[in-house]
């Protein structure tokens, strides 16, 4: 019950068929849109791209959170705080900001919600008060995300990203909009290297639930 509430909440943020996605990046395979959200001055982000691996790849770099540093976008710092089930999970994470902006960091709930054989959803949303703000940085409240990853023909996989975040603080929206596209961009990048590491190549659907 508690996946399909959250999925709707997502559907509603992210793929209702209203939103007007609008092209912000078009290169090496990826796309990146934007899209106002009616009820943030921050707009919400979709990035999509299709990979030569599996499902059980994809997902397994993902999970693998403890190593978000290495591969998703000005992240310092990042490490699971409760697995609760293979599929299931709360992190903590920091993502870096340049100066003179403090960091930010943020809690998330994490969980796969599986649909069939070919396809996939993990969805996560934050929990700001799942341990104490520390000094020197500002925590992230409101988070939404979620990946969507589907088989395609031809032994490739597609996966499709959304992300709607209110960083806090006195960060301009207008900033946070500007460089919207360059995070999602960036870890698809690396995210199409990662995924041909030796230590992915024997995931299986099995190891997440």
């Amino acid at each position: 019950m508690k996946t399909i509430l959250l999925f709707l909440i997502l559907f509603i943020q992210h793929g209702e068929p209203n939103t007007q996605w609008e092209l912000s990046v078009k290169k090496e395979g990826i796309s990146v849109y934007t899209a106002s959200e009616p009820s943030s001055k921050f707009k919400k982000v979709k990035a999509e791209m299709e990979f030569q691996a599996s499902l059980a790849q994809i997902t397994a770099v993902i999970m693998d959170v403890d190593l978000y540093h290495e591969w998703i976008y000005q992240c310092t710092h990042s490490k699971v705080l409760k697995q609760i089930s293979k599929s299931e999970m709360i992190y903590y994470h920091i993502t870096n900001a340049p100066w003179p902006i403090s960091p930010r960091d943020l809690i998330s709930h994490f969980e796969i919600s599986i649909q069939g054989r070919q396809e996939l959803e993990i969805h996560s949303y934050s929990l700001p008060q799942y341990i104490p703000e520390k000094s020197n940085m500002v925590r992230i409240k409101n988070s939404n995300g979620s990946w969507k990853i589907s088989i395609i023909p031809g032994g490739k996989v597609k996966a499709v990203y959304f992300l709607h975040v209110d960083p806090g603080g006195n960060i301009p929206s207008w900033a946070i909009n500007w460089f919207i596209t360059s995070g999602p961009f960036n870890t698809f990048v690396k995210m199409r290297d990662r995924i041909k590491l030796p230590n992915y190549q024997k995931a299986k659907m099995s190891d997440f639930y």
